[in-house]
């Protein structure tokens, strides 16, 4: 037990957390907080932990973050989470997860990730992947971004956020790594067929999903699919390097207009100054120069 907190209570339990290569000690009341914290006399003997940086100036009592941490890599799936933060205007912290370095697979990555994958969130109900996953529970707790549980457009928004997770997102990695996909003489007829599906899924997310989402998807206010097609729109013209000319975005109106209004957001101002991003960083796409870490 670290030697500036004072005995629990016995309502009290312990719970160790790991973040980041941090070890650090959260008190959660297995009863009501504020009963506990209403006992001043418990309270004025507790004092901050040392070296606590999961949550900056937070005090071992607390059950709760006061702000989120986004683990990302530059112009990774963290893009999505970072724009989903700033739009709901919730507090979070960054912790660079060096791809260079092959971070996402050291011991302290995996502790919060198994699965070793960009991105990860920590929250009060513990470290969260999976872009789609994130994102939904993000809109469930704080709202916005999403239809409400109950609400008639939640099963359209539910379908059409899954097809961006399992159909898009899965040929988006196919071309960007295809060597992990075939051998040499295989690879230029496995990107030939995953670009064609993307281009079909591009097609149907602007003739089919925009007009069953109206208000939730191309709307003037963005909504979690916006943000989360708006980066993979952005990475098909720009990775991989050699092979990122198959896809025009003029040719899919729509989906253009919801990049140019999404640009102008201050979501996306907080976007590009973070990851040394262009000012029009998806209609118009440059390689990113981040201030720490590399890009894909």
């Amino acid at each position: 037990m670290p030697p500036s907190i004072a005995p629990v209570p016995p309502h009290v339990s312990r719970r160790r957390i790991v973040g980041n290569s941090l070890a650090t000690y959260q008190w959660i009341a297995s009863n009501s907080l504020s009963n506990w914290l209403a006992d001043a006399k418990f309270v004025s003997h507790i004092q901050p932990v040392a070296n606590l940086t999961t949550v900056p100036g937070a005090h071992a009592y607390r059950d709760c973050m006061t702000r989120y941490r986004l683990h990302y890599a530059p112009d990774n799936a963290s893009i999505v989470i970072r724009l989903a933060l700033e739009e709901l205007g919730v507090g979070y912290d960054t912790c660079l997860v060096d791809r260079g370095a092959s971070a996402q697979t050291g011991a302290s990555y995996l502790a919060l990730n198994p699965a070793g994958r960009i991105p990860t969130l920590e929250t009060p109900d513990g470290p969260i992947s999976e872009t789609a996953a994130i994102l939904l529970w993000l809109a469930d707790r704080h709202g916005g971004l999403a239809p409400p549980a109950g609400a008639a457009e939640r099963a359209a928004f539910l379908n059409w956020l899954f097809y961006l997770s399992n159909t898009v997102h899965p040929d988006l990695l196919v071309v960007f790594y295809i060597d992990r996909y075939g051998t040499t003489d295989a690879v230029d007829d496995i990107r030939a067929r995953a670009t064609a599906r993307l281009l079909r899924a591009f097609a149907v997310l602007q003739t089919e999903a925009r007009p069953r989402l109206e208000g939730w998807f191309c709307s003037p206010a963005p909504s979690a699919l916006d943000l989360y097609l708006a980066a993979m729109l952005r990475w098909v013209r720009l990775y991989p390097r050699h092979a990122c000319d198959w896809m025009d975005l003029s040719d899919f109106p729509d989906l253009h207009a919801m990049c140019t209004r999404l640009e102008q957001r201050q979501s996306v101002a907080a976007l590009c100054k973070a990851e040394g991003m262009d000012p029009r960083p998806f209609t118009n796409p440059l390689p990113p120069n981040p201030p720490e870490g590399t890009a894909i």
